[in-house]
């Protein structure tokens, strides 16, 4: 695999909260040794590392992610973002950004059950898994 390959890719690591997209997010960061992860929590951590959720503010969440994933190739980075991505929708403007900018997608799936950092209800998790599609 060629490091221009390698800068020109968007990641898209997704699954239902609890399964792990975070900690596979900063492996690939790490194992690549430079470019970005995004993720539309992004929007509700404040600077002192506090998470302040609000569900009105989903859509300005999931904007401001994919702006920054948008200046991530623009800047010609290596780009991770990890978001739920529970419909083949929601991932439709990535994959046209990534068309726009000449990067390869690369789609990854996490499916397991680890406590999630953000509190989210069990019920709502729940939701996601039943909803998701492969």
């Amino acid at each position: 695999m060629s490091e221009e390959w390698i800068d020109k890719s968007i990641t898209l690591v997704r699954g239902p909260s609890g399964s792990g997209k975070t900690t596979l997010a900063k492996m690939i960061l790490d194992s690549l040794g430079h470019g970005m992860m995004v993720s539309a929590d992004d929007y509700f951590t404040r600077p002192n590392g506090e998470y302040h959720f609000k569900k009105s503010d989903l859509p300005a969440a999931h904007e401001s992610c994919l702006s920054a994933a948008v200046i991530g190739m623009q800047e010609g980075k290596p780009v991770i973002v990890h978001n739920t991505f529970t419909k083949h929708w929601e991932m439709e403007p990535y994959y046209d950004k990534a068309m726009e900018y000449g990067y390869e997608v690369v789609e990854i799936v996490c499916n397991n059950t680890f406590e999630n950092v953000h509190g989210v209800p069990n019920r709502i998790v729940q939701m996601q898994r039943d909803r998701f599609e492969l």
